[in-house]
C-alpha cells in the first residue's frame, strides 16, 4: 500500500511537471515553458531558449495552461526560507511586594531641618525670694541628620542640631528687678526612625533620639524705677547668670515623609526635646545676690520642616 501510494504521488508530479505553465516573477515580466521541478528553492523551467533555472524568491505564482479537463490549480510555491530572528537576552525578573517600591532602594537619606523651639520649661529663683519664669522664649532650629535603614521599616544615624532661646522678660524673677532669660544649645543625637508604614508616597514615623547637649543660660537684670543695686546704689543692668554645662540630651518626635520626587525627600515634624543639665554658674554680681546657680531640665516643644536626599 505505501508503495502504490508513492507511485501515484510521484505520477502526479510527473504529470504536472509535463504541462506547459506561464511563471510570473515578483518584479514583474513572465517565462513561458514546461515546469521541469519546483521546490523552496528554484523552479526549473524548459523554454524555447533551453532550460532556465528561477529563484523561488523571484517567483510570484505560475500559471498551467489548460488542457483537455480541467486546469490544476496553480502550484504553490514555497516561500524562501527566513532565518530565525535572534531570541532576546533573558530579563532578571524582579518580584515586587507590597512594601517595595518600582524604583531601586535608598538606604540611606541625608537631611536638613529648619524650624521652631518653644522652651516649656521655667527657670526658679526661690532661693534669693525671687520668683519663676519662663527658660528663654521662642527661637529657631537648625539640624543636619544621616540615617540609614537597617531593615524594612527601620533606620539608624546621627543628628546634629543647633536650637536658640530668644529672650524672655519677668518682671517677678529676681526680687525689686526685671530680668530677661535667653541662651541656646548645640546637640548631638544617635537616632532611631521607625516608619508607620512602608507604602504610598505619605509615610508617618516616629523618631526617638539620646546623645549629649552643650547649653548656655544666661540671665540679665536692671532694678525697677524707684529701685538700685545695693552694692553701688546704680540702677544698670547686670548680668546675674552665665554658664555653659554639658549634659545628657533625648528626644521624641513624629513626622511625616512625603516622597513624591524621589530622591528628593520632603517631611514635616513635631516633637520633643529635654535637655538635663547641672547648674549654670552665677556670676559675681549674681553670688551677691546669693544665687548659687540656675538648675533643672529644659524642655522644648520642635516644630521643623526637613528637606533630604537619598542614595
Amino acid at each position: 500500500m505505501k508503495t502504490l501510494i508513492l507511485f501515484t504521488l510521484f505520477l502526479a508530479i510527473d504529470v504536472l511537471a509535463a504541462r506547459a505553465a506561464t511563471v510570473y516573477l515578483k518584479g514583474g515580466g513572465s517565462l513561458e515553458g514546461k515546469v521541469v521541478s519546483s521546490n523552496d528553492k528554484q523552479v526549473l523551467l524548459d523554454t524555447s531558449q533551453g532550460r532556465v533555472s528561477i529563484d523561488a524568491s523571484r517567483v510570484q505564482r505560475i500559471d498551467y495552461s489548460p488542457t483537455s479537463g480541467s486546469a490544476p490549480p496553480p502550484a504553490a510555491v514555497a516561500p524562501p526560507a527566513v532565518a530565525p530572528a535572534p531570541m532576546p537576552p533573558p530579563r532578571r525578573v524582579v518580584v515586587v511586594r507590597p512594601h517595595q517600591e518600582l524604583f531601586e532602594p535608598r538606604l540611606n537619606t541625608l537631611s536638613m531641618d529648619f524650624g521652631l523651639s518653644i522652651p516649656v520649661s521655667s527657670i526658679d529663683f526661690g532661693s534669693i525670694h525671687g520668683g519663676r519664669a519662663n527658660d528663654g522664649d521662642l527661637g529657631a532650629r537648625i539640624g543636619l541628620q544621616y540615617l540609614r535603614e537597617v531593615r524594612p521599616r527601620s533606620s539608624l544615624g546621627v543628628e546634629f542640631a543647633y536650637i536658640d532661646r530668644s529672650s524672655t522678660d519677668s518682671p517677678d524673677l529676681v526680687p525689686n528687678a526685671f530680668a530677661h532669660v535667653s541662651g541656646d544649645s548645640v546637640v548631638l543625637m544617635a537616632n532611631y526612625k521607625y516608619l508607620l508604614t512602608k507604602d504610598g508616597s505619605v509615610r508617618p514615623y516616629v523618631l526617638f533620639g539620646a546623645g549629649g547637649h552643650y547649653t548656655s543660660t544666661t540671665v540679665d537684670a536692671a532694678p525697677n524705677p524707684g529701685f538700685v543695686w545695693s552694692d553701688t546704689l546704680t540702677a544698670e543692668h547686670r548680668r546675674i547668670v552665665d554658664g555653659s554645662e554639658w549634659g545628657p540630651a533625648m528626644s521624641v518626635r513624629m513626622g511625616l515623609d512625603f516622597l513624591y520626587a524621589q530622591p528628593t525627600v520632603f517631611g514635616l515634624e513635631v516633637g520633643w526635646t529635654g535637655l538635663a543639665n547641672t547648674t549654670y554658674r552665677p556670676t559675681t554680681q549674681g553670688q551677691q545676690l546669693g544665687l548659687s546657680g540656675a538648675s533643672g531640665m529644659l524642655n522644648i516643644i520642635t516644630f521643623s520642616g526637613r528637606w533630604g536626599w537619598s542614595f
